[in-house]
């Protein structure tokens, strides 16, 4: 019968000892991260879908407790993408669209090809007035999905935003093309139209 020397019996104690609460950290942050992502669900903004108020008491008090969450983790986990989007999204329930542009910054520079990071970058960019990074990540998501036309609108808008107006009129009639149906492309493109024929005072930004 095989038996263990004590200086093995030794080592596979100290092993486990090292492993497990590598283990067990990796369970508490995803814990972490769940919790952060179901506290903040009612107060995540989507296009067609109406959310909680996030600026009454308990929005607030629901938020910073996930933001605490989100930093323990991308704080331990700098690659967490996910973690970083949903910080954003969490400022972006907020209004704070400074601290919403610089985590979808740290999502994009993660995952610069997922539609959904490069839209929310894209859009808090505009928010802060940093619109040729707008325009650079919606030309690279657009590109990198060119079957999809509704990046191929968000890059028309990162362009008009930006003054170049001629290609966001070339690209959004792409857009359009591609899926004639697509109200948001519809009405990009008559803002566009609208610029183009004079100077008019628009906010590209949410409310």
């Amino acid at each position: 019968m095989y038996r263990l020397s004590a200086a093995s019996i030794a080592f596979v104690i100290y092993a486990t000892a090292v492993v497990l609460p590598l283990r067990a950290s990796a369970e508490d942050l995803e814990s972490a991260f769940r919790q952060a992502t179901d506290k903040l669900q009612p107060y995540l903004v989507f296009t067609g879908r109406k959310a909680a108020n996030a600026q009454t008491d308990s929005g607030r008090a629901d938020i910073a407790e996930a933001l605490a969450l989100l930093k323990r983790v991308t704080t331990a986990r700098p690659d967490h993408w996910p973690a970083f989007w949903y910080t954003g999204k969490a400022h972006q329930a907020l209004r704070n669209h400074p601290a919403a542009y610089d985590a979808f910054k740290q999502s994009v520079a993660l995952k610069p090809l997922h539609p959904d990071v490069a839209r929310e970058f894209v859009i808090e960019a505009i928010c802060v007035n940093a619109t040729s990074e707008a325009v650079a990540a919606a030309r690279e998501v657009a590109t990198a999905n060119a079957s999809n036309s509704g990046l191929r609108a968000n890059l028309g808008l990162a362009l008009l935003a930006d003054g170049q107006l001629a290609e966001a009129n070339s690209i959004t009639k792409q857009a359009l093309a591609m899926d004639p149906a697509d109200r948001i492309a519809k009405n990009l493109l008559a803002e566009i139209l609208e610029v183009q024929g004079g100077p008019v005072a628009s906010q590209y930004c949410p409310p």
